[in-house]
């Protein structure tokens, strides 16, 4: 009876037990599959985001490079090489080509993602090239090594399109030459097309964007991760595949055929498409879904046998109809599954072992095995509800106890894992937060306040700082603060570094925390503590791996920021520090630009300056060689027409012309035939004055206000008398400001004023109003750029240099210039008088200013009148009010002995006989040898040799003759008039200059001066 009553209690026991068992069982392996099936969604969307996250870094690389396409077609620079091109000016072209290179030279080296950067002329030439390989700095590609690329398909169809329209190829492996470049480089190029002023297409801007950094950083993020990464093209060709050898399989590249179809030949096409797919394969579920907020992107996902698969299409540009790429990461579901595969062993065992001892209690303890049972499917119930707090009680025996603790483990253990995903949930939140936050703006103030904003939110604290580093003063600056009061921070503001939390981990570069301020040595600000705060986390701000500030944080509450929080802080702080870097960056090179545009600028007015320079100098030395030719013809006529003079106004010629009819006619005409000569004369001095480089004559202090009052009182029968004559009213208004005197040459300075002064009265022909001021600024000194021309400088500013000038303006109320007029306003024979002007008058006023080293400006505009500005450097010393005269030298006692030596026999007979008539011997030679031979063989008081002859010069004769005669006086006689120096005599044997065509008085006056600079000492021989 006893063992019935113990067998069917033993029964009615286990029956209990399995009756328990078998709902606890249902309900744990339900638990398990709900929560695999929620780890299972979670690491799908995780690697979701993975790949959508790649394909985001990947979009703003190509966004950036297509925002810098219009950036560098309108840089000042290249529109002026536009513009040159359009010309046929050779020099203007290579002056604009070489500031592009210098602009596309600078933008390659702050960007590094271009592998070139090219300028194409309208024929697809290369104008401008550079390269950077990704490792050396970029460089310039010499004019000889560019290439001809017509026949490439971008340049063809980037010159079909329109204004402000780009190109964006597919992305492909470089060709040089028309060859795939080895080692592969794959490159994406963005073009536009230029064109001129006048709506002519004049080539294309193209840049080639490095793709290959960007595909291996991928590789080797998958990598780290163990994954594996595809990039694929619209059409299914890798671009990036685990195998090297499957990629660029495309007919535009290696055409080895090798697709995405073979390797997924099930996935490919949903895979390739942008919409969202759901299909069966074998007993896995293939999924894929939007993802929300993503615009264009489309990603899927997919568990397929021993691999997750998920995928991200991004396009090319900003359009949808460009050119795509496809991103397909593939992770074994070892890898995946991981931590789930884990968790069901876990509660397998645990549910097993339940099992075990509820069974081995059913066997010892069956009538009490009921409570503990009905505990335990109580708490299993609440647990499944979502009640992760519920716990049964391990009382009882050993056995039941054991029970009730492992079902509590196992619920500690749902609780923990339900923790912890909440814990990285809440961290994801937080840094999308700020990550959204930063990357809307590039604005520091902006950044800095949103930051702070999301961070404070995102961790749930209460107050928060941000401290900016000051590397040259080497402290950490407060910037942006916070849930505190102002007057918390008036005591310390800033930090050096390693004074302080913010100091030190400036310094350090690693999370600092701690759980109790007031017990801590390192805080620094009693205010804080005073506050009420006990925790705070100090965070470096990194870009590129260098602290750029820190972040500090700090609540009221008890808390501790354990080691596993620190790598999300200093994520936070590196998105932070990261967008701090850019939005300084995008600053820096705004300046950048701003000041680049200033020194393009500054260049074409440079340039502007050089041309006018050099044209100038061309026609000086045109004007150069005229005026000697003339002057040598012009002193055979003129030397003849005051040889008759003479000869006609002395001894008995004389009186026997006054008893013949015509006599006086015959001395008038020979009177306006040496006007006439004199008259050729200066004008001949006009245009070389009108283009000589430099003056002869030393600068002295000058007064503009005594120049000024001079011209006016010479000029006065002109602007008043004539004027009212003719019925017009001219009003002449000075208002001469006191200034210091100017460093230049009274007599040029009377002449530049006199022509913008007559200049000004033509410009009224009614009447009118003409205003003279002068007064004293201050500015940059004027430096010198050298042309070509030894003689010839262009002022231009000296950096840095500042001194003080005075300005003289005319300004008329005239009929005022057109921008055309004023272009040419400075061009030697550019007149708008027709016959009454010859067009030398503002010329001869510019070669003045730039041989005193100022500058000139125009200011005008038809109807408006004009206003014309001499800038002149201040003298150092002070004008000198009363010049003392020379003292003249003695006239010639005695007559002269001297050798005249010129090659032009009708020159040198004509100066014989000038010489013979004022009581003077002289000997002929048509050579320097000749010369030298007489001077052997006879003595002379004096030698007068022509400059320009041939096998020996005058300056050759000259040497020859001091080197043996140091004594004997020589005057150079040339037609080069005042070209030559007389300041740089010294040391060439020429003791004085007379400049063909000259008067019988300036001939006279040349032997005095001679014979007064040298003396021979008594009676000795000269030759």
């Amino acid at each position: 009876m006893r063992g019935s009553i113990f067998e069917r209690f033993t029964l009615l026991s286990v029956l209990i037990a399995f009756a328990a068992l078998i709902p606890l069982a249902v309900f744990g392996l339900y638990a398990i599959q709900v929560v695999s099936n929620h780890l299972v969604r979670e690491s799908v969307e995780k690697l979701q985001r993975s790949v959508v996250d790649d394909a985001d870094k990947i979009k703003r690389v190509f966004d950036m490079a297509q925002d810098d396409l219009p950036i560098l077609s309108q840089l000042p620079a290249v529109r002026e090489l536009v513009r040159a091109k359009a010309g046929t000016n050779l020099r203007e072209i290579e002056l604009a080509r070489t500031v592009v290179e210098q602009v596309f030279l600078t933008f390659s080296s702050n960007r590094k993602v271009y592998d070139q950067i090219r300028y194409l002329d309208e024929n697809g030439r290369e104008v401008v090239r550079v390269d950077y390989d990704g490792i050396h700095p970029p460089r310039l590609i010499p004019w000889k090594s560019l290439q001809e690329t017509r026949q490439r398909d971008y340049f063809s169809e980037a010159m079909t399109l329109g204004p402000g329209q780009v190109y964006i190829s597919p992305l492909g492996l470089n060709r040089e030459d028309g060859q795939i470049e080895v080692p592969y480089h794959p490159v994406i190029r963005y073009a536009t097309p230029l064109f001129d002023d006048a709506g002519h297409r004049r080539g294309i801007v193209i840049i080639n964007l490095m793709a290959g950094p960007l595909l291996e950083a991928l590789y080797q993020e998958a990598k780290a991760a163990r994954k594996e990464v595809y990039v694929v093209d619209q059409e299914g060709f890798y671009l990036l595949h685990p195998d090297p050898a499957k990629q660029w399989g495309s007919p535009r590249d290696l055409n080895t055929g090798e697709r995405i179809q073979r390797d997924f030949p099930t996935l490919a096409t949903q895979i390739l498409s942008r919409h969202a797919v759901a299909t069966v394969m074998g007993e896995q579920a293939i999924t894929a879904q939007p993802v929300p907020g993503r615009g264009q992107r489309t990603a899927a996902g997919s568990i397929i046998q021993e691999h997750v698969v998920t995928s991200q299409s991004l396009t090319l540009s900003s359009s949808r109809s460009g050119p795509s790429l496809v991103i397909v990461e593939k992770v074994p579901t070892s890898v995946v599954l991981a931590a789930i595969t884990d968790l069901r062993l876990y509660l397998l065992i645990l549910l097993v072992g339940m099992g075990a001892v509820a069974l081995m209690g059913a066997v010892l303890i069956g009538e009490k095995l009921a409570r503990p049972i009905v505990a335990l499917e109580k708490a299993a119930t609440q647990i499944r509800q979502g009640d992760l707090g519920a716990r049964v009680k391990a009382g009882g025996s050993h056995e039941i106890a054991a029970l009730g603790e492992a079902f509590n483990a196992m619920a500690e253990g749902l609780t923990q894992a339900s923790s912890q995903i909440e814990r990285q949930l809440r961290e994801l939140t937080a840094m999308n937060q700020i990550g959204t936050a930063v990357s809307g703006t590039l604005s520091l103030n902006e950044i800095l306040d949103q930051a702070l904003d999301a961070t404070l939110l995102g961790l749930g604290v209460e107050a928060g700082e941000i401290f900016l580093l000051d590397e040259e003063q080497g402290e950490v600056v407060l910037v942006r603060h916070r849930g505190l009061a102002p007057e918390t921070f008036q005591q310390i503001s800033r930090f050096k570094l390693g004074e302080g939390f913010p100091g030190r981990v400036a310094l350090s570069g690693e999370v600092l925390t701690t759980a109790d301020l007031s017990k801590d040595p390192r805080f620094l600000r009693k205010q804080v503590i005073e506050a009420g705060f006990n925790t705070l986390a100090a965070i470096p701000l990194k870009a590129a791996g260098k602290v750029v500030g820190t972040l500090d944080v700090a609540t009221r509450a008890p808390h501790s920021f354990p080691n596993g929080d620190f790598p999300f802080l200093t994520t936070i702080g590196a998105t932070i520090g990261m967008a701090v870097a850019n939005a300084r960056l995008f600053e820096d090179q705004r300046v950048a630009a701003t000041q680049l545009g200033a020194k393009v600028e500054e260049l074409e007015r440079m340039q502007a300056r050089l041309l006018e320079a050099e044209r100038l100098r061309a026609m000086g030395q045109m004007a150069a060689g005229v005026a000697h030719d003339f002057n040598n013809a012009l002193m055979g006529i003129l030397g003849q027409a005051q040889l008759m003079r003479l000869v006609l106004d002395r001894g008995p010629v004389a009186a026997a012309l006054q008893g013949v009819e015509g006599g006086a006619r015959l001395l008038e005409c020979l009177e306006r035939q040496h006007q006439a000569a004199q008259d050729a004369a200066e004008t001949i001095r006009k245009i070389r004055e009108a283009t000589r480089p430099r003056n002869t004559e030393a600068f002295g202090p000058v007064s503009l206000g005594r120049i000024v009052e001079q011209v006016l009182a010479v000029s006065r029968p002109r602007w008043k008398d004539q004027a009212e004559a003719a019925g017009s009213r001219i009003t002449v208004r000075t208002a001469l400001a006191e200034t210091p005197p100017i460093l230049g040459h009274a007599a040029e300075l009377r002449e530049a004023l006199t022509n913008l002064f007559f200049n000004a009265l033509d410009a009224m022909p009614q009447g009118g109003t003409i205003t003279i001021t002068t007064r004293q600024v201050s500015g940059s000194v004027i430096g010198e750029v050298r042309t070509s021309d030894p003689g010839t400088r262009i002022p231009v500013p000296v950096t840095g240099s500042v001194r003080e000038w005075v300005e003289l303006s005319v300004t008329d109320t005239g009929v005022g210039m057109s921008p055309a007029v004023q272009a040419r306003l400075f061009e030697p024979f550019f007149t708008t008088k027709g016959v009454r002007g010859t067009g030398l008058g503002l010329s001869m006023v510019y070669g003045i200013v730039s041989r005193h080293e100022g500058e000139i400006t125009v200011q005008s505009a038809e109807g408006q009148g004009t206003t014309i500005t001499m800038r002149l450097p201040v003298a150092e010393v002070a004008a000198a009010d009363v010049v003392q005269p020379s003292t003249a030298p003695p006239p010639i006692t005695r007559p002269l002995t001297l050798l005249v030596i010129d090659d032009e026999p009708l020159l040198a007979e004509t100066l014989s006989d000038l010489l013979h008539i004022l009581g003077h011997e002289a000997a002929i030679a048509t050579s320097g040898e000749e010369g030298l031979t007489h001077l052997a063989t006879e003595r002379f008081d004096l030698v007068l040799t022509d400059l320009g002859m041939p096998e020996m010069s005058g300056w050759e004769v000259a040497q020859a003759v001091k080197a043996r005669w140091p004594q004997l006086p020589v005057i150079l006689v040339t037609g080069w008039g005042d070209a030559v120096e007389r300041d740089r005599l010294e040391g060439t044997g020429v003791d004085l200059i007379l400049a063909k065509p000259y008067t019988v008085a300036q001939l006279q006056d040349a032997l005095v001066q001679a014979v007064a600079l040298t003396s021979r000492g008594g009676d000795e021989p000269i030759g």
